[in-house]
């Protein structure tokens, strides 16, 4: 597993900040070698910081692609790979030291060689938190 991370404030204040990923991994199991597969992944967050305001955006986008796996039938049958396309959105705010509102709503979308293993996600999320901390 390798990551590499820039982070980067943008300003004084600190009220504006981005993150931006590379990921490698390489899986192996220690049996068949069904499980074996290659990830490369890039992902990108702004996030916007003004108490009691906390704005957050996030993207990101993978493939995967498998060593043993295949798709489909016939002589030689072609690796299985998977693509996966992620975004988000969250914002909260602070109503008082231990009560924050907040709502969410995130995107996953995942394409594969195998039609069974490729979807779409909508998922939205409203809630109040508390905190026994101050």
């Amino acid at each position: 597993d390798l990551e590499v991370r820039f982070d980067l404030t943008w300003d004084a204040a600190a009220h504006w900040q981005t993150s931006t990923r590379l990921n490698r991994v390489h899986y192996g199991d220690n049996g068949s070698g069904y499980f074996n597969y290659r990830e490369q992944k890039i992902g990108q967050d702004l996030e916007w910081r003004n108490d009691p305001w906390l704005v957050r955006i996030g993207a990101s986008a993978s493939r995967v692609d498998f060593s043993v796996q295949t798709v489909g039938l016939g002589i030689e049958p072609p690796a299985r790979i998977t693509d996966d396309y992620v975004a988000s959105i969250h914002a909260e705010r602070k109503l008082s030291p231990r009560w924050t509102v907040y709502g969410s709503y995130s995107w996953e979308r995942s394409r594969s060689n195998d039609v069974f293993a490729s979807y779409v996600v909508n998922e939205g999320l409203l809630g109040l938190r508390w905190s026994w901390e101050k």
